[in-house]
């Protein structure tokens, strides 16, 4: 979820109640597939989410909305290596033409 929430940030979730405490443009946690993972919502419809993340390239497959576990509703960051470390890693992703997923 870069540039929002960096790789090891601790989230702050609030478990959900259904589909009518979504709304487009939350930052939710979800499973997806074997994973879980913590994407924008897009868009809900016939009991299905789409969900994004901030840095990839195009949407993801729709989850059902019992797939999504709660909201973000706060961050504490992982410690950095340098203050500069997520614009080091976002200038090499950019130069070598590579996806988010390299750089975890």
């Amino acid at each position: 979820m870069e540039p929002a929430y960096a790789h090891g940030d601790d989230l702050l979730v609030e478990p959900l109640a259904g589909a009518s405490w979504m709304r487009p443009g939350e930052v939710v946690v979800a499973c997806h597939g074997d994973r879980l993972v913590s994407h924008r919502v897009v868009s809900l419809r016939d009991g299905m989410v789409i969900l994004k993340g901030d840095a990839c390239w195009r949407a993801d497959a729709p989850v059902p909305v019992d797939a999504v576990l709660g909201r973000v509703v706060g961050f504490r960051p992982a410690p950095r290596l340098f203050p500069g470390a997520r614009m080091v890693k976002r200038l090499f992703r950019q130069i070598l033409n590579l996806p988010a997923e390299v750089f975890r």
